[in-house]
């Protein structure tokens, strides 16, 4: 968790920080999002259109977990959702693909029945084992932000290094908090994870009702993880990627659309190497904005979550106050999306983002480097695969 700032279940905005907040000349509030004009074989120019992020946060804060999607209020979206039984649609996606351009897809058969085997009561257990244990996440608040725990003590240890390279975010010097972050990580069962799941959302549910729809932000809250090593020859895991079990070497074949070379899915399948990698998610955990370098298909198959885009660039990266390769957190922001402080991070003002809420069975298309939040409105279940990036090409 980034110590900017903690969650205010009653946040405003500073009224002095207002004056840096200007509404989209392009694209005004009162427009709507019309997928048949603006979703076509050649993407409209500045396709997704972005909108000021603070505008974005203001309407909807990053801890709400009902906020105006609940109320139908779609007007920072502006995500094209194709449709895979449609032929032109399926164009459509080949040509955003190409052009590394974020879209959601809807109706895959296969991701479909993934999704209706894996809400079956008692089908995770059966696959996942009652006893067997995971990788799982710990962060003491509901922010979660990745930390290379060899990189942290290295660069705690070294003065002389963080001299030298300190890894501070793009768009200027700041106090470097991240170093308090307190994430660790635990080994848990799926059944553990799922029975602390509902324990939150409970809680988050009542704390709705008392306060408005904000999750119990100041609380505990975990990941739970599982990777395929991507290739077993007898018996065998060839791979050093996340801790997994022989019990997922299945994975491939029950999520064949994340591991088949010929899939739409997979680009670079040499890169792809069959891993897939699945987050369950409790409602209200954020992962901190953050980009990866690969391109990402990301299967949700249960729950639903709000996802924040933003395109990639040094310029964008410096609005975001994103850190440095050197830095314990890199690639990730800086700023608290809780209560972000203007006064240390004045160019996030200038930040633009669009947002898109992914449902049960639908797909996202997340292209190298592009800068994306994630939040959990509900217990969620995501299993992404990443081949290659535009640099391979």
């Amino acid at each position: 968790m980034n110590t900017e700032g903690s969650a205010n279940p009653n946040r405003t905005f500073r009224s002095h920080d207002r004056h840096r907040v200007t509404r989209d000349s392009r694209w005004g509030l009162n427009n709507t999002f019309n997928q048949s004009t603006h979703c076509l074989l050649e993407p409209i120019p500045g396709y997704p259109v972005q909108f000021n992020l603070l505008q974005m946060l203001e309407a909807w804060p990053i801890d709400e977990i009902n906020g105006p999607e609940a109320r139908q209020d779609t007007s920072y979206q502006s995500l094209c959702v194709f449709q895979w039984s449609n032929a032109l649609d399926r164009k459509k996606m080949e040509r955003y693909r190409k052009l590394e351009l974020p879209f959601i897809m809807a109706g895959d058969p296969e991701v479909l029945e993934a999704a209706h085997r894996w809400n079956k009561p008692g089908y995770l257990v059966k696959m996942l084992g009652q006893n067997t244990k995971y990788t799982t996440e710990y962060s003491p608040t509901n922010h979660y932000i990745y930390v290379n725990q060899i990189l942290k003590a290295r660069y705690k240890g070294d003065r002389k290094k963080r001299k030298r390279n300190p890894g501070l975010p793009e768009g200027g010097k700041e106090e470097d908090k991240t170093l308090n972050i307190t994430n660790t990580i635990v080994q848990m069962t799926y059944l553990e994870w799922l029975a602390l799941a509902h324990e939150t959302e409970n809680a988050t549910r009542a704390t709705s009702r008392d306060a408005g729809p904000q999750s119990d932000s100041e609380k505990p809250h975990w990941y739970f993880k599982f990777m395929t090593c991507g290739t077993y020859e007898k018996g065998e895991c060839k791979s050093t990627a996340n801790v997994t079990t022989s019990r997922l070497a299945t994975l491939g074949t029950e999520l064949r659309c994340l591991s088949d070379p010929k899939s739409f899915y997979i680009i670079e399948a040499d890169k792809q190497k069959g891993r897939i990698q699945c987050k369950f998610g409790m409602a209200g955990i954020t992962s901190q904005a953050h980009f990866d370098t690969p391109r990402n298909f990301l299967v949700l198959l249960g729950g639903k979550r709000r996802y924040i885009l933003s395109r990639p660039g040094s310029g964008n990266y410096a609005n975001f106050y994103i850190h440095s390769g050197a830095h314990p957190s890199a690639r990730h922001s800086a700023v608290n999306w809780s209560t972000p402080n203007l006064t240390e991070h004045p160019m996030f003002a200038k930040a633009r983002a669009t947002e898109a809420v992914l449902k049960t069975g639908e797909v996202l298309y997340i292209p190298p480097k592009w800068i994306h939040s994630i939040v959990s409105l509900s217990i969620t279940m995501q299993c992404n695969s990443w081949s290659g990036s535009k640099n391979n090409r």
